[in-house]
């Protein structure tokens, strides 16, 4: 639910003493809709606009992190105009969703020159607007077409305010929680039942302009989680059921293709019996039970060429179709692969497997900066140490790739479940007992989502990566069955792994 005006009017107040004479030390666009405005070099408070359609607000927050700024003309033009400035003024515009900040700068002439920035707060119309001091448009985040029913917002005409779209200066929820609004007072900001209030009821606990921060990171984290499984869930069940249906597709075609041996031996009995055999306005060759259609404009012998013609041509198809129909196979495996890690994934997890993705070019996203899988945490793997030995375990590819090739010794121990996609798991000893065998063998089957069955053992040096679906061969290598799972070893990986 947006703010109401009258919590944003509460805002403005708590952050105006904070801004006005302060100079605007860098601005900073973390989104499409979100800035971070620093103020003097040495200030800790920064100043944090959000424009979400749907929760747009403004406060000020301690923020230490470094952030990586996106960069489009409008933040160029609004760095240019705007930095190193002055805040003379911030305001908010009569009883509607909208502040103004009054700020002075110096052109590189010493010429010095006011510029307004008008935020506008309107849910799911919200903007950013800079204009001269007779209000002409610089710039602005979103412009609007020339149309009489709308608002005109382009380079070069006066700035109109918004027309007031909600008169009252209360949220919905604030008037069902206070119908009459007996408060007469209205100075703090409160966190009630999961809404923004003004209102002071029993179940609202108070809250400052950091927790605003915090708390719309914290959902803006949630939302792009949920947004990402989305995501990452509608690609893998996308590219499944499309491979599945080539898959049909291409062996329908390959039983189709059944027909190459019987082309091959009409070829054969036309040229066996061609001086038998006259084709002259016949469409049909009797050669014992086998009726071979015939085209009559052709000779006995062009005929059964051109059955060798279809023969060689229906052969190349063959070996075409099941080299198809096994690439095929290979990339169900991999996304039935990824649809079982995804289903036990945490957050570090999934970002994996969407790199992963992106990468393999499932997803169309630019890496803007391609990270080493040492220091990349969505590729760690997890450990679990039984006897002091360290057994280690993959919940994607990328760990299990950097768990296998990359920390694993050629003497240490590979285990996988046999004919089922899972997690590569490695016993950090080149020497494990029977005991260590057994619980590195009932991890991978916990991570299979088996009850039992059998896993395959070898060294890490006879283990080789033989494409890029997370597939390896093994040279050799011995089958552990593990008939019952540990129920303590099940529920402590099963919490490790949400970790």
């Amino acid at each position: 639910m947006p703010l109401s005006n009258k919590f944003i009017e509460i805002i403005v107040d708590k952050i105006k003493s904070n801004l006005i004479d302060s100079h605007i030390n860098k601005i900073i666009m973390l989104s499409d809709t979100d800035f971070l405005i620093s103020k003097s070099k040495n200030c800790k408070e920064k100043l944090f606009i959000s424009l979400n359609a749907h929760e747009p607000f403004i406060t000020l927050c301690e923020e230490n992190r470094l952030f990586s700024s996106l960069s489009n003309n409008f933040l160029v033009i609004l760095k240019k105009e705007i930095e190193d400035g002055r805040i003379l003024n911030v305001e908010k515009i009569d009883s509607d969703r909208l502040i103004k900040f009054t700020i002075s700068n110096t052109s590189d002439a010493y010429k010095k020159y006011l510029r307004y920035l008008y935020v506008e707060f309107i849910p799911n119309q919200t903007n950013m607007i800079l204009t001269d001091e007779n209000n002409t448009i610089i710039i602005s985040l979103r412009q609007t077409s020339f149309n009489k029913n709308v608002r005109l917002i382009v380079k070069g005409s006066t700035y109109i305010p918004p027309s007031i779209t909600n008169a009252s200066d209360f949220s919905k929820f604030e008037l069902e929680q206070n119908k009459d609004i007996q408060q007469k007072t209205f100075d703090k900001l409160y966190w009630d039942l999961g809404f923004y209030s003004v209102i002071n009821s029993k179940t609202s606990k108070e809250i400052d302009l950091e927790y605003l921060y915090t708390n719309y990171l914290a959902t803006m984290e949630k939302n792009h989680r949920s947004d990402l499984h989305s995501e990452v869930t509608n690609v893998i069940t996308h590219h499944l059921k499309s491979l599945k249906k080539k898959l049909v597709s291409l062996k329908s075609e390959l039983k189709a293709a059944d027909k190459m041996e019987e082309y091959k031996l009409y070829g054969d009995l036309l040229l066996t019996y061609s001086d038998e055999l006259n084709v002259l306005n016949h469409q049909i060759a009797e050669i014992f039970d086998y009726k071979i259609p015939l085209d009559s404009t052709k000779s006995i012998v062009e005929n059964a060429n051109s059955y060798y013609q279809k023969y060689a041509k229906t052969k190349r198809s063959i070996n075409h179709l099941k080299e198809q129909i096994a690439i095929t196979e290979d990339k169900i495996s991999y996304f039935e692969t990824l649809n079982n890690q995804l289903s036990s994934s945490n957050d570090a997890d999934l970002k994996g497997i969407e790199f992963e993705l992106i990468e393999n070019g499932y997803i169309k996203k630019k890496i803007l900066k391609k990270q080493n899988n040492k220091t990349n945490g969505m590729s760690q793997p997890y450990y679990f140490i039984s006897d002091n030995v360290k057994i280690g375990f993959g919940k994607n590819n990328f760990q299990n790739n950097y768990l296998t090739f990359t920390l694993a010794k050629p003497d240490y121990y590979f285990l996988h479940v046999k004919n089922c996609p899972g997690s590569h798991v490695i016993i950090f000893d080149n020497n494990p007992s029977k005991k260590i065998i057994e619980t590195a063998a009932s991890i991978a089957l916990i991570n299979a989502k088996m009850p039992d069955g059998e896993v395959q053992m070898t060294q890490k040096k006879n283990v080789k990566k033989i494409n890029s679906f997370g597939k390896v061969s093994l040279n050799h290598y011995e089958s552990i069955i593990i008939r019952n799972i540990d129920k303590n070893l099940e529920a402590q990986i099963k919490t490790l792994r949400k970790n």
